[in-house]
């Protein structure tokens, strides 16, 4: 009899990468970068982008395509830790790779609140091309990158086309394509998963009760709100892990916290060095820590024996 036709297949990717094999292998393949992020509107927590390469059709790969992965916000908390179990494997045998970069709060709220604002879409937009910059790189042929947009996608497009120019790079610019592209819901899984481990052990600086955590996940709702009102300091603020620039934070900050009325402060500089700074400044915090420990301590009647700093 007869042997039968073959019955046609979508492409399939074939075989594994062995870094091992040196730089040319990531050179022969062609690479499909998706990127994505986690922690966009928490007030809690740093905000994380992740990258993740890996071969063209290699979502049509048993090790991914007999998984459930999908945008990381339809995934349970366990689901998305055994896929990144999955990931770490397959990266640790070359067959993908993936980076992921950390926006602190206390970076966000610097670039939100200063005189000349950075937004959060211009930060993740940033993040996004140091990710692209990082697996180009490390030396692979990366011929299509995939982002989960933020804002216009059309400007982001724009933009992000011209940082590349003098690459051959095709840019893919969607909302949602952490739901339609593979390699973005599996930037979209390493990208919360590492916020929310991040969450977990966040060590705190300040001196508050490191085993009170409960806020949520650090979205500002009821829960967050009464975390934010329990570790606000009548004096020194919130701890670094909030992002000051959220509206939630401002109202906690202004509900809680004696309002201080500078009054001029050139009297208490003999210096002319930093008073020349000062006025060229106008910043009240620009003020030498002794003198602005004592400026604190006459607004708010706080005795000498508090340590401020």
């Amino acid at each position: 009899p007869q042997t039968p036709n073959p019955k046609p297949q979508t492409p399939e990717f074939q075989g594994s990468i062995n870094r091992d094999k040196g730089a040319k292998t990531m050179e022969m393949k062609r690479w499909v970068l998706g990127i994505d992020e986690a922690g966009r509107g928490p007030v809690l927590g740093p905000m994380v982008y992740a990258g993740f390469i890996w071969p063209e059709n290699f979502e049509q790969a048993p090790s991914v395509a007999e998984t459930n992965l999908n945008d990381s916000k339809k995934l349970s908390e366990k689901d998305r830790e055994d896929l990144l179990v999955i990931f770490e494997k397959l990266k640790s045998e070359g067959e993908v790779d993936f980076e992921t970069i950390s926006i602190s709060p206390e970076v966000i709220s610097h670039h939100m609140l200063s005189e000349e604002k950075k937004s959060l879409n211009l930060l993740s937009e940033e993040a996004a091309y140091q990710l692209v910059r990082k697996f180009l790189a490390k030396g692979f042929n990366l011929t299509t990158v995939i982002i989960d947009t933020v804002g216009d996608e059309n400007i982001y497009h724009s933009r992000i086309s011209k940082e590349f120019s003098q690459t051959k790079l095709k840019f893919i610019v969607e909302p949602r394509a952490d739901g339609t592209h593979k390699v973005v819901s599996a930037a979209s899984v390493v990208a919360k998963v590492s916020r929310d481990r991040a969450l977990r052990t966040w060590v705190f600086e300040e001196h508050i009760d490191g085993k009170d955590r409960y806020w949520n996940v650090g979205y500002p709702d009821e829960e967050c709100n009464r975390w934010l009102v329990r570790n606000c300091h009548r004096v020194m603020g919130m701890p670094s892990l909030v992002r000051y620039s959220w509206k939630n934070a401002e109202d906690v900050i202004n509900e809680n916290m004696p309002k201080i009325k500078w009054s001029p402060y050139e009297h208490m500089v003999d210096d002319e060095d930093t008073l020349i700074q000062l006025r060229k400044t106008k910043n009240q915090f620009s003020l030498p820590k002794e003198l602005l420990c004592k400026k604190l301590r006459q607004e708010l009647m706080i005795s000498d024996e508090i340590d401020l700093f």
